[in-house]
């Protein structure tokens, strides 16, 4: 092991520790969580190819990796510094955190939000049914082609939960609401055939709101990132069962649940592969962020919508890896950046990143409906790492799309007649 090797995991390890600690005393703050996030995904991700390089040899040449690692130091720098200038320039806006106890008008609103994403997965399994594995991982992005608008109200149901489970009484209450809850999660991951945003991002809220009780202590942080990348593996052979880049096509089970774990939550190889690209060819420039929002569209508004867009995922997936199949790799946002413009590029969104988060953990504490609703949306804070800077934002969107829709069914109960 050389001198960088041991430098990389020594600054990776501290970076991880300390972003946890100030993760851990403030866990429903967005921007620390992704703070912990980038540090585990990106210094952390870097540490992990070094290891597997040690251990077997790693898939691809590690040229550059030296460079990608300061890269992503710097960025977290960035982060770090534009968050505190954010912060004393927001710190006039009058905050009122909420107490947990809302009106009735306010848990009729996160309820209607709940039936509504109920509503949509019914809706959904009905017309295509379910999936545990059995089809081709690239089904699902068949099974979604016209659903967009509905699939967009999946996680409306996070909202009401984060709010039982804030509001739960003891750890039996705790326990309760949080299977129910999981119950949900992994439905829409049968839903949408192996679909996890949905499901870790209810695991999220339940363990953020653990730490706040202070059910998970720091010493359960190892045992507790062992049991999540267990799940991860786990979701991951799940996935793959019925697909052709299964297991199976690994040397041993060893390898594929280190490929696994390594290509969703630590995918580095991905910025190495973009940067070398971008050595040769054009970047595409910002448009890999425009056609990532152009998702929204309903394809009912443009009717030749590409199945795959070439946002930052599209493009490193079909363009850098020359990927055909009808699926997405994650660039990362540190690929992302190097996509839109190199490492100023990556300088750029992490700085944009760093204000979007820290407005989103300001916006969270001016009432209790954005409290839960604004809130809910703390696990968009990892897809921001892993996808790019350009899924914070269309998460930001349906934070505010969710948030008129309550406000809409919130006037609406209120004008009922009350007994």
């Amino acid at each position: 092991m050389s001198h960088f090797d041991i430098s990389v995991h020594a600054i990776a390890a501290l970076c991880i520790w300390l972003t946890f600690d100030q993760f851990y005393k403030e866990p429903l703050s967005i921007f620390r969580f992704t703070a912990f996030c980038y540090s585990t995904v990106l210094l952390g991700g870097v540490s992990v190819i070094l290891l597997g390089d040690s251990a077997f040899g790693y898939k691809m040449p590690l040229d550059g990796i030296n460079k990608v690692f300061m890269h992503s130091l710097a960025g977290l720098i960035i982060m770090q510094g534009t968050h505190l200038l954010a912060k004393r320039l927001l710190s006039s806006v009058d905050v009122r955190p909420s107490t947990g106890n809302v009106p009735a008008s306010t848990r009729w609103g996160l309820g209607a939000l709940l039936a509504l994403s109920v509503f949509s997965l019914l809706l959904f399994a009905a017309s295509n049914g379910l999936s545990l594995g059995q089809q081709d991982y690239e089904y699902r992005y068949e099974a979604a082609r016209g659903w967009g608008p509905i699939i967009a109200f999946f996680p409306a149901f996070l909202p009401f939960v984060f709010y039982k489970i804030y509001n739960s009484k003891g750890i039996p209450s705790f326990l309760l609401v949080s299977t129910i809850s999981l119950a949900i999660g992994l439905t829409t991951y049968i839903v949408m055939s192996g679909y996890r945003q949905i499901l870790i991002g209810t695991l999220i809220i339940i363990c953020c709101v653990a730490m706040e009780r202070r059910y998970i202590k720091r010493w359960h942080f190892v045992p507790g990132v062992a049991a999540f990348m267990l799940l991860i593996v786990s979701l991951s052979f799940m996935r793959y069962a019925g697909d052709s880049s299964g297991a199976s096509t690994f040397e041993s089970i060893g390898i594929a649940a280190y490929y696994y774990i390594q290509g969703d939550v630590f995918p580095m190889d991905a910025p190495l592969k973009i940067r070398d690209y971008c050595d040769y060819i054009t970047p595409p420039g910002t448009d890999v962020v425009i056609n990532h929002l152009a998702k929204i569209v309903p394809r009912a508004l443009w009717e030749d919508k590409p199945l795959i867009l070439l946002d930052a995922a599209g493009f490193y997936t079909q363009e850098v890896v020359g990927y055909a199949r009808g699926v997405t790799l994650s660039p990362t946002v540190l690929g992302e950046g190097y996509l839109v413009g190199g490492s100023a590029g990556f300088y750029v969104l992490m700085f944009a990143g760093a204000i979007t988060l820290t407005v989103l953990d300001v916006a969270r504490k001016l009432s209790d409906a954005c409290f839960f609703i604004i809130g809910s949306f703390i696990y968009g804070g990892f897809f921001f790492i892993r996808e790019g800077f350009s899924e914070l934002l269309l998460r930001a969107l349906y934070a505010a799309v969710f948030m008129a829709i309550y406000y809409c069914l919130k006037t609406i109960f209120s004008g009922l007649p009350k007994r």
